[in-house]
């Protein structure tokens, strides 16, 4: 969402407003440009500086059975989060059949569906 221009802060308060209608129970803003998102949101929302910090808390954050949008200009990089959950998902599938999933909140090691939407901009 890099491209909105002069608008583009409006566009995010309405993402998190959005959002929040839809009934979305985590939101994680990724830089600057998309905190305006938390100004809208009423749910749990937390603001990061960078790709690789929210990718680290959204695997500590996301549990078994979540279902993930990951949604951002390709110039923020946010791939690194979709391969964060994957990799979580790899490594819960490894764990024990005793291993009971969490779910929204989810313990570190649990996974989640994580689905990478293409940006319209991008390749």
């Amino acid at each position: 969402m890099l491209e909105l221009g002069p608008a583009e802060r409006e566009h995010h308060e309405a993402v998190g407003a959005y959002a929040a209608a839809a009934g979305v129970d985590l939101l994680i803003a990724v830089g600057p440009r998309s905190a305006a998102m938390l100004d809208t949101f009423a749910g749990e929302a937390h603001g990061v500086a960078d790709a690789a910090a929210a990718a680290t808390l959204a695997s500590e954050l996301v549990g078994a059975g979540d279902v993930v949008l990951v949604k951002a200009s390709r110039g923020v990089g946010l791939e690194v989060v979709t391969e964060a959950l994957a990799a979580e998902r790899g490594r819960a599938g490894e764990a024990s059949a005793d291993d009971e999933p969490s779910g929204r909140g989810g313990k570190p090691g649990a996974s989640a569906d994580a689905r990478r939407e293409p940006d319209e901009a991008g390749p």
